[in-house]
């Protein structure tokens, strides 16, 4: 599963699990587990079934044959994505952790169980794809596995760090590239449009100044970082125009705006979580360089448009 395809999940279950990640506190309540374990086993199994159906669907379908290793060559220029695919990844199972958390911890689970149960089984279930791959065409990328891994990583240090938690944010841009409305449409094309995505990491003013025990004041509104993304590479390539594009930012918290705006009203929060996730166009501003050429440029959050060169 890469990025849209976990962000389209995450938009999804948020109307029915609104905490998909709030940090562990040490409070009686939280520490209480009424979850039945073979529940949490079976909708495990549910789910991972769920995922190899659509797989086999989507990449398996040819059969599979004698393993292989591939080097895809990470965040190579002449890779295939020029390492939009490792980003993707990497977020993914960011989001996929942060949903599967919440999805224990509504069957009952105590935060501390949850977190573990949705490290372990998306560390497990991803790397299992990632093995499948291997018998197959694609090859066993060990990039993927720590892609994988590194995203997993984040979401339940999130998940068990206050700090961390109101400091740190992962989120993509992601429009439609005009190759993929242009051409025949299909999920995997969909899922590979990296010429129409931007991913961000960011420090939240609002996690800073509480490091400081300061009040942000409107800052709290405000978040900076780094960006990437690609362009040419997929879903169409064209070898003479790609660029790897990387570059820091700086930007509105659509999030935090809503979190102000409904203060206290609990329909909110399943917006303003999706935006944790999901950035807003024209609200992040990015100064980027080209790795392949060497240009700057302007970037105004729509993935390789609307830019200025420098």
């Amino acid at each position: 599963m890469t990025a849209t395809t976990a962000l389209a999940l995450v938009a999804t279950l948020t109307a029915t699990t609104p905490e998909l990640d709030p940090p562990i506190e040490a409070t009686a309540t939280e520490d209480v587990d009424t979850s039945n374990p073979w529940v949490a086993i079976g909708t495990t199994a549910l789910i991972t079934s769920a995922i190899a159906v659509w797989a086999f669907d989507a990449w398996w379908d040819d059969g599979l044959g004698s393993f292989k290793f591939r080097d895809e060559g990470a965040f190579g220029r002449d890779t295939y994505a020029g390492g939009s695919d490792k980003v993707g990844h990497a977020f993914s199972n960011y989001v996929m952790t942060h949903v599967a958390i919440g999805i224990y911890e509504a069957l009952g689970m105590s935060k501390r169980n949850a977190v573990l149960w949705a490290g372990g089984a998306t560390f497990l279930v991803s790397n299992w794809v990632e093995l499948i791959d291997g018998f197959t065409d694609y090859g066993f990328a060990v990039g993927d596995v720590i892609a994988n891994s590194a995203g997993i990583g984040l979401a339940v240090l999130m998940a068990i760090s206050p700090t961390v938690h109101d400091l740190i944010g992962f989120r993509i841009s992601y429009v439609p590239s005009r190759d993929f409305l242009e051409n025949d449409k299909s999920v995997l094309k969909w899922i590979n449009d990296y010429t129409g995505m931007t991913y961000y990491l960011d420090v939240k003013a609002k996690g800073v100044f509480s490091l400081l025990d300061e009040d942000p004041g409107m800052l709290r509104y405000v978040q900076a970082g780094v960006a990437f993304n690609t362009d040419q590479y997929s879903p169409v390539k064209r070898w003479e125009q790609r660029r790897r594009n990387f570059g820091v930012h700086v930007g509105l918290s659509m999030s935090e705006i809503l979190r102000a705006w409904g203060d206290g009203d609990e329909g909110v929060e399943p917006i303003a979580k999706f935006f944790d996730f999901y950035a807003v166009p024209f609200l992040n501003f990015t100064l980027m360089t080209d790795l392949n050429s060497g240009e700057w440029f302007v970037n105004f959050g729509i993935a390789n448009r609307f830019e200025a060169p420098l």
